[in-house]
């Protein structure tokens, strides 16, 4: 009778303590385990292997289509300029 008590006792402590112990660690109940602090790396417009250059402005990609800021305009490119990470 008595040792049940105390095993559900010990059971809810562990369960705590592993609780506790994965929030500490960054781990939250809706995270992966990656840490769940990393930050998204923004995407960039690319000309083939390198950074796509603007006449004016910065570029970059917003919604997911390259442009550049300023109204202005890619420097010419062989290829066509795609947003990668």
């Amino acid at each position: 009778m008595m040792s049940q008590r105390y095993f559900k006792l010990l059971v809810v402590f562990l369960g705590l303590f592993a609780m506790i112990a994965s929030i500490a660690e960054g781990r939250g109940r809706h995270h992966s385990g990656n840490g769940g602090n990393t930050v998204p790396k923004p995407k960039l417009p690319m000309c083939g292997n390198s950074k796509a250059k603007c006449t004016k402005g910065v570029p970059g990609c917003p919604a997911g289509q390259p442009s550049c800021g300023e109204k202005g305009k890619f420097q010419k490119c062989s290829v066509e300029i795609k947003c990668q990470t």
